[in-house]
């Protein structure tokens, strides 16, 4: 029991030594209880120090939790910011090309707008082209293939040349009746002529001097195509030059044979609308 006494003691001289440095004094009753409200004391402050790590653990943890949703939701954000400049670069190459094709637009109704002006100058001049046929007194109906006109009109500024009329006829009767009546419009400001191909248009240049010519001398003269008939008989000077052909024999016979043909009608080259 002593030992256990003297053991006992010794820790709590020890333990005071340690806890306040001081030297080695006899322990007593009210010295242990002091020493243990000093413990208390410590154990209480250090307890409360507990919850204040424990809070900040806690709070630490929120933190946490809230930044690893923040990045989530950053994440989140640059995905959307790329979608929407995704969406940006594609609206921005819908608009350019939506100006382009504004662009376009403009350019076909400005087309249109010319091909209506051309079309009601068309239509003006060909209604002035059926008013023409009365000074050469044809009075019944003549029907046409097709009819346009070549070249431009005026422009701002400037004065446009005439531009001729070209008329396919349906009809030869028609096409000769009117060619037969072409002296009624001498001393009008415009005249009939019958289109040939180019080759045909030389020859009948060349034959022009000799037909005026011949006229002179008091021949009758007739000039079909490239052919020139000398009071009913073609021009000796081209008998030469001509290789007869199936397509000339008709040519070469006397041109009063053609009046009385019977009438054709022509196939025309231009489509059909009702088909």
């Amino acid at each position: 029991m002593e030992e256990e006494n003297v053991n006992t003691s010794q820790m709590l001289n020890t333990s005071r030594d340690v806890l306040y440095g001081q030297p080695e004094q006899s322990v007593t009753l009210d010295n242990v209880y002091q020493l243990m409200l000093g413990i208390n004391e410590r154990l209480t402050t250090i307890e409360k120090g507990m919850s204040q790590v424990n809070q900040m653990n806690r709070t630490l943890t929120n933190l946490v939790t809230k930044f690893t949703e923040i990045n989530s939701k950053v994440a989140e954000a640059e995905g959307q910011i790329k979608n929407l400049k995704s969406r940006c670069d594609s609206n921005d190459g819908k608009m350019s090309q939506i100006k382009h094709d504004h662009t376009e637009l403009n350019k076909e109704v400005k087309n249109m707008k010319k091909i209506q002006t051309d079309a009601n100058n068309n239509l003006q001049g060909i209604s002035d082209f059926m008013d023409d046929f009365k000074f050469l007194h044809i009075t019944h109906r003549i029907e046409f293939g097709n009819v346009h006109r070549f070249g431009y009109g005026a422009k701002p500024g400037r004065r446009g040349r005439p531009r001729p009329i070209v008329a396919r006829f349906l009809y030869y009767k028609d096409l000769a009746r009117s060619l037969s009546n072409t002296y009624r419009l001498k001393g009008k400001p415009f005249g009939v002529n019958q289109q040939f191909p180019e080759i045909i248009e030389q020859a009948r240049k060349s034959l022009y001097p000799v037909m005026k010519q011949k006229r002179i001398e008091g021949h009758t003269v007739k000039l079909v195509r490239d052919i020139l008939y000398v009071d009913g008989e073609m021009y000796n000077d081209q008998i030469s030059d001509i290789e007869p052909t199936d397509s000339l024999a008709s040519q070469m016979r006397t041109p009063d044979h053609h009046q009385n043909r019977k009438r054709r009608r022509r196939i025309s080259s231009t489509p059909n609308p009702d088909s």
